[in-house]
């Protein structure tokens, strides 16, 4: 059975996987960091998901995973925090539903 790797442990294999080459390592490290949890929430992230997800069921699964916390900090620092129209002007959302419709 594999051993699943806590955070200290993905960062120690990420700084030896940098500073090796070692593309299989990169790899474990990437699945391995996908699949970790989420252990605490903050006001931004809470923010971001409200904004990005409102009242819709499935939001708390994008919320699970410490990589889903990430992506969704990332926009919304990129988004959110260069927007003042609250969401009425979201190029982000634009973007989304130009892509995907609606």
């Amino acid at each position: 059975m594999p051993v699943r790797l806590g955070p200290s442990n993905l960062l120690l294999l990420k700084i030896r996987a940098v500073s090796t080459h070692s593309t299989p390592l990169r790899a474990r490290l990437w699945l391995e960091y996908r699949k970790l949890a989420a252990q605490l929430s903050n006001r931004r992230l809470e923010t971001a998901a409200t904004r990005l997800f409102g009242n819709d069921p499935r939001r708390p699964q994008f919320l699970r995973t410490v990589a889903h916390q990430q992506g969704l900090l990332q926009i919304y620092e990129d988004f959110c925090m260069q927007d003042n129209s609250d969401c009425a002007q979201c190029p982000f959302l634009k973007r989304l539903f130009s892509d995907f419709g609606d």
